[in-house]
């Protein structure tokens, strides 16, 4: 047809036989590149797509253990509420035991119904004993347990590491594929105060290949540990004592680090523990 534009293709065999054309108009070729290009775009889409899918199920994982974690926790609550119920009846009940008056709101939440001064307390009467004495051994040993734990939980580093900034990342892992995060890092400019928070003595203050310049302080007998990475300036020496609040360093962008700020972690006997759990907002 008079116009028509046509591309030959010749082919020749390796065995050197005759060889042949293929024709094929410019219309024709342009509708075939078409189609092809419609499937190419259509194979991205779909390799997109299934990325995506892959992405959501994964955060649905991720939200599903989340919330599976949030569950058990107020159970745990739950359970705790409980135990301190009981051990508000048991204080009511040793108050009585010291001769110590109980408030008479307590006395009616026990559904205890106070009698004469005179007469034993109730709980006596019930076991038919005219008075108890308490072992003095006894009430020792209580008041030394309730002393060394009033004193673990001062010792526990509920104070802020450094003020102001935000958290660019949090304890643990966001995907099963990404590295456990044992810390927290606070994003803040270089050159912010960061404090101890608690007592206790400086065991490492130094350079780190990857928390650059950190400092490391353990907090004694209640088995705590803190760290505080990627500093600018150390304010400590490792052996010196430091109390909750004091300077220990600056903030900083040094060691494996892509910009200023603190990483800081908190270890119970060792394991990584949330610092978020503990630090008092």
């Amino acid at each position: 047809m008079a116009g028509k534009r046509y591309i030959n293709f010749m082919v020749m065999p390796e065995d050197n036989s005759s060889m042949f054309t293929m024709r094929i108009s410019i219309k024709r070729l342009y509708i075939i590149a078409g189609v092809l290009s419609l499937v190419v775009v259509g194979l991205g889409a779909l390799v997109v797509n299934s990325a995506m899918d892959e992405i959501k199920l994964a955060q649905l994982e991720y939200l599903t253990r989340q919330n599976a974690e949030f569950k058990e926790k107020l159970a745990t609550v739950g359970e705790l509420e409980q135990t301190l119920a009981r051990l508000e009846d048991v204080e009511a009940d040793i108050r009585q035991l010291v001769g110590e008056r109980v408030p008479e709101d307590e006395i009616r939440a026990l559904g205890i119904v106070e009698e004469e001064e005179e007469k034993a307390p109730l709980i006596f009467e019930e076991v038919g004993v005219d008075k108890v004495e308490p072992e003095e051994e006894v009430l020792a040993e209580f008041a030394e347990y309730v002393s060394r734990h009033r004193v673990l939980a001062m010792l526990a580093p509920t104070f802020s590491p450094v003020e102001g900034g935000w958290i660019s990342r949090g304890f643990g892992k966001v995907l099963d594929t990404e590295t456990f995060h044992p810390g927290v890092d606070f994003a803040c400019p270089e050159g912010r105060p960061v404090v101890a928070t608690a007592d206790g003595l400086v065991v490492f203050a130094g350079w780190d290949d990857t928390y650059g310049n950190m400092v490391v302080i353990d907090h004694g007998v209640s088995g705590f540990t803190t760290i505080y990475g990627h500093n600018s300036m150390l304010e400590v020496s490792a052996g010196e004592h430091v109390e909750r609040g004091e300077l220990v360093a600056t903030t900083g962008n040094t060691g494996v680090s892509t910009g200023p700020h603190l990483h800081y972690e908190i270890r119970y006997n060792g394991v990584p523990v949330n610092p978020l759990e503990y630090i008092e907002r």
